[in-house]
């Protein structure tokens, strides 16, 4: 979704929570280090719509430490926070796509 939207991250999440019914993740080496993609995957999960990830070759695994120290990590996520999106929430969000 995010390429398609990059202009208005409110259009973006606005478009998750009312026209997603499954939000398919590419698992790319960076996927969880963008902030667009932490957004969307963030917004799936607090509107309960089911994410499912498809996992591409050398991608990273989030694990405890990596989702914790996110906002380090990912600078960026200021921007999320400036348009309500939590950062309780975004650990969670990833906690789903974490390394069981």
């Amino acid at each position: 979704l995010d390429c398609d939207n990059l202009e208005s991250l409110d259009t973006l999440l606005r478009i998750v929570a009312t026209d997603v019914q499954t939000l398919v993740v590419l698992g790319s080496r960076a996927v969880f280090f963008r902030p667009w993609c932490i957004g969307e995957v963030t917004t799936a999960h607090a509107y309960g719509i089911e994410g499912v990830m498809l996992s591409l070759p050398g991608m990273d695994v989030l694990d405890r430490d990596t989702i914790e120290n996110i906002n380090v990590m990912v600078p960026d996520l200021e921007f999320l926070v400036d348009h309500g999106v939590r950062m309780d929430d975004i650990r969670k969000a990833l906690a789903t796509y974490s390394a069981k």
